[in-house]
């Protein structure tokens, strides 16, 4: 009985709103830095990290070396914000940001009661896996079935680097794949949005989540380089 009419994204080109047609630029599929991810875990702070060094790499806009966006994984032209790449087979550089499922948790919240940002991962997951997300009653469950759904769309894409935001020390393997010196400093801006958080998460509401959730964020957790993350919630939930 729960209303998905809002939740389906079938609107989403029609109004238009802020809304930046697919670049049509020529990028080189074989040097072009593309930078895959989920909202609110890290594509800023990635972005960031690599224009230190000097690349023209773009947050959600093309820059001349590279783009980094959650949305590209729509592999649309047409994306709610920025731009577009389209089909990404064909490029050979892409990596994927990452964060710890348990620290995004309070910021994926908040993030899922935006329209135009669930209204799109629903209709991308609808086309790519066959239903929309499920537990829209419960918040801290949407966040991590977003979260596991959404990165299993990243690495389907084999990125050459999967770079956890918050273990500076893969910086280095970062650096390593951009073929620059990379250098992460105080100033970088990260949050995009520090004030918006869900502050009442607690570990204690994953004993909440249904057990198939827990499943796929544990396996997410390892494959992204979170095992802590898995143990603690094996512990939370006496898995």
């Amino acid at each position: 009985g729960v209303d998905r009419s809002g939740l389906n994204g079938d609107d989403l080109q029609k109004t238009g709103k802020g809304h930046v047609m697919g670049v049509q630029a020529e990028v080189d599929p074989d040097s072009y830095i593309v930078g895959l991810g989920h909202p609110r875990c890290g594509t800023l702070f990635s972005t960031n990290l690599i224009r230190t060094c000097g690349l023209d790499v773009g947050h959600e806009r093309k820059g001349a070396d590279g783009l980094v966006s959650w949305t590209l994984l729509g592999e649309r032209e047409k994306v709610p914000w920025g731009h577009g790449l389209g089909p990404l087979a064909s490029f050979k550089r892409i990596f994927c940001a990452a964060r710890s499922p348990l620290a995004a948790i309070p910021s994926i919240v908040p993030e899922n009661r935006r329209p135009r940002s669930i209204k799109y991962r629903n209709r991308i997951l609808l086309t790519k896996s066959g239903k929309y997300l499920q537990y829209v009653d419960n918040p801290v469950a949407l966040a991590l079935e977003s979260y596991t759904r959404w990165f299993a769309l990243a690495l389907n894409h084999n990125p050459g680097v999967i770079f956890r935001i918050d273990r500076p020390e893969d910086d280095a393997a970062l650096s390593d794949f951009v073929g620059q010196p990379l250098k992460r400093a105080a100033e970088i801006h990260t949050h995009a949005r520090p004030k918006i958080r869900f502050d009442a998460f607690s570990l204690e509401m994953l004993t909440d989540v249904p057990v198939g959730v827990i499943t796929q964020t544990l396996t997410m957790a390892e494959r992204l380089g979170y095992p802590e993350d898995a143990e603690t919630i094996r512990e939370i939930c006496g898995i």
